[in-house]
């Protein structure tokens, strides 16, 4: 049974790094076009819903390893902040989806959705001000070059044009999490699935559910 998991982690790996080296090159944010949409977050946070975080972790970081072959233009910083991101919004759903106690996956969605975007856009606008503000400050009027073109809003100083690359890097990173979890979520409850994964793993996400309700009963 391990040597099958193991065979699924690779297999996943290798869809992740597929999308991401392919179809995320094609996917901006128009108003910061550096920031991508990756498909391949879909494929970690389907493997929690599936299989739980260990093998979503584990693909994260397989993830962030992936994404320096071919070489990075900034290895370990971006895909870094990226592997970051990911993790935010895999243990927001996490935590979401195995402590609220709700039979209706549904219910746990919308908190998974709300607690991913707090903590998401929490964590990665303080590691975006502490990498813009020291490693890349002299790129900030590169990196800003895009906002006043497309969103007619505009600023002068260092700190203003800061503002507003954290504030749409947000925007991006609160489109990334409805990206992210509704997609990993649908394909996770797709009626068939749970007999497809069932010889490898018991299905996680309707794990919960029926854990839940085995305690209701005991009590």
């Amino acid at each position: 049974m391990r040597s099958v998991k193991i065979a699924i982690i690779a297999l996943l790996a290798a869809i992740v790094y597929i999308l991401s080296t392919t179809v995320s090159k094609f996917i901006s944010f128009p108003i910061l076009p550096y920031l991508k949409f990756d498909p391949a977050e879909i494929i970690v946070l389907l493997s929690l819903f599936l299989f739980g975080p260990f093998v979503a972790i584990i693909l994260s970081i397989l993830h962030f390893i992936l994404l320096h072959f071919p070489y990075t233009e900034y290895p370990i910083i971006g895909p870094g902040l990226k592997l970051l991101a990911e993790l935010t919004t895999v243990f927001s759903a996490y935590f979401a989806f195995k402590f609220i106690k709700s039979n209706n996956l549904n219910i746990r969605l919308i908190y998974a959705i709300i607690l991913a975007i707090i903590i998401r856009n929490a964590v990665m606008t303080f590691a975006n001000y502490v990498v813009l503000t020291t490693i890349f400050s002299g790129f900030i009027n590169y990196l800003y070059n895009t906002i006043p073109q497309i969103t007619g809003l505009s600023a002068a100083t260092f700190e203003g044009k800061l503002l507003l690359i954290l504030l749409f890097t947000s925007v991006y990173n609160t489109l990334h999490v409805f990206i992210t979890l509704l997609p990993a979520f649908w394909l996770s409850t797709i009626p068939s699935m749970p007999q497809l994964v069932a010889p490898i793993n018991k299905h996680w996400l309707y794990s919960l559910i029926s854990d839940n309700g085995s305690r209701t009963r005991k009590n």
